[in-house]
């Protein structure tokens, strides 16, 4: 304060009213405590991004023509779906595997059909005899506690068809159990 005690500053001036500030301090814990019931709550929220993954087979086809001819088609045309952060693929033999990372705030339903669409829209430049893609929804509550791959020794009588029916009908229930 001056000599004359006629300037006060602002904070002085604030101390003053103290109706003001206990009101100012109950709308504060008011709106923290609408804003706390309000959070919503989720026991196993996502931590990780929204992720599609699309496997296309094309049986008989060697890893680079299903590179040249499938991976590369579909990467270019999933890359331009909204909200899109990555794309990324593996080709092999016979196979194409088609992995789409979102932003957070796309849905994974919503995610999902817009792969499906953008998967019709390039449905000619695709070879013909290439079989229908499987479209996957990936999260923190799909993913795999392990992955087992199976395949028949060489000098066996197994084919792969048959390896498939013993893993899913018989070594399947033996894991579940």
């Amino acid at each position: 304060m001056t000599d004359s005690g006629t300037s006060k500053t602002f904070v002085e001036r604030f101390l003053e009213r103290p109706h003001l500030i206990a009101s100012l301090i109950f709308l504060a814990v008011a709106l923290g405590f609408i804003g706390f019931k309000s959070m919503p709550l989720n026991l196993f929220p996502d931590a990780n991004y929204p992720v599609i993954s699309v496997i296309i087979s094309w049986p008989g086809a060697s890893a680079d023509d299903v590179e040249d001819k499938v991976t590369r088609i579909v990467e270019k045309e999933l890359a331009t779906v909204d909200l899109v952060r990555k794309v990324r693929s593996v080709s092999q033999d016979e196979m194409a595997a088609v992995s789409v990372e979102f932003e957070y705030k796309k849905g994974l339903d919503a995610a999902a059909t817009d792969i499906a669409n953008a998967l019709k829209r390039i449905g000619s430049k695709l070879p013909p005899d290439i079989r229908p893609s499987r479209i996957f929804r990936v999260s923190d509550a799909t993913t795999p506690v392990f992955t087992l791959a199976i395949i028949p020794k060489k000098e066996s009588h197994l084919d792969l068809a048959k390896v498939r029916q013993l893993a899913d009908n018989e070594i399947r229930e033996d894991f579940l159990r």
